[in-house]
């Protein structure tokens, strides 16, 4: 079953299918307006079982807007952030001032494409603009897919930064905290996840324990099952904050015989 197969189907195909469970590595049909429809909504409606959190939980997660506020009025700590208005540029100015360096990015969605850095606003305003203009690509299984961006996020860019991820499995839950091998002054977006630099076993066990203490914290807070990827930065500090909230997360296609 595909992104923009006929939903109305998802039921007989499931059961033709002799599954016991689903696990979908998309959120929606990519449709726009009335016709879209959410996969997790459906499978519920129809009381499929799947693998991941729940819809609501998983909608969450998807916007990054409602997930980092979501996380800020639950007392953690989040990097200062603010929605993009297409129409009027001014708070963007002088939230870019303020901060120095601001990172952009499609506010739903996943495949860290459409993230830069900028600190210059003509700059941004461009990017802003494009993004709401041409949208996304994606491409999966050779297929190539148009997504709409409908809003944006700005966050602060922190230089000299550490990147971490923890990765959550399980209903237990096991969490597996990494740190992110990314070149400084660089993020990670879709041309680094491709290139996959290196996750490497995090050195400070003091850091260690925090990034244990936190993935055990927002599982609880957003409600996350089965899995999930927590990306989170620190500051010349080891002041650690979570960035993004991935409910479907990005699974690198290594060989297990190989390992290439």
């Amino acid at each position: 079953f595909e992104r923009c197969s006929d939903f109305s189907e998802l039921l007989n195909i499931f059961k033709k299918s002799g599954a016991d469970i689903v696990l979908s590595d998309f959120y929606s049909n990519l449709a726009t307006g009335e016709d879209e429809k959410w996969i997790f909504d459906e499978l519920e409606k129809l009381g499929i079982p799947h693998y991941l959190s729940s819809s609501n939980t998983m909608k969450l997660m998807y916007d990054k807007i409602l997930c980092q506020k979501k996380l800020e009025s639950s007392g953690i700590e989040v990097l200062p952030f603010m929605s993009v208005d297409i129409n009027n540029f001014d708070s963007l100015d002088k939230f870019l001032k303020k901060n120095e360096k601001v990172i952009l990015k499609p506010a739903q969605g996943y495949s860290s494409i459409g993230i830069e850095v900028f600190d210059d606003i003509d700059l941004a305003i461009n990017h802003s603009k494009n993004l709401k203009k041409d949208g996304i690509i994606i491409q999966n299984n050779g297929k190539i897919y148009n997504i709409k961006v409908n809003d944006i996020i700005a966050e602060k860019f922190l230089e000299g930064k550490k990147e971490y991820q923890i990765l959550i499995i399980g209903e237990k839950p096991e969490i597996y905290p990494v740190e992110v091998g990314i070149p400084l002054g660089k993020v990670y977006d879709s041309v680094m996840k491709e290139e996959h630099f290196s996750r490497d076993p995090v050195k400070s066990l003091d850091i260690y324990n925090k990034l244990i203490k936190l993935g055990k914290i927002i599982r609880n807070t957003i409600g996350i099952s089965d899995l999930a990827r927590i990306d989170v930065i620190s500051d010349s500090d080891n002041n650690l904050y979570p960035i993004d909230v991935n409910g479907i997360p990005y699974l690198a296609r290594i060989n297990p015989n190989s390992g290439e």
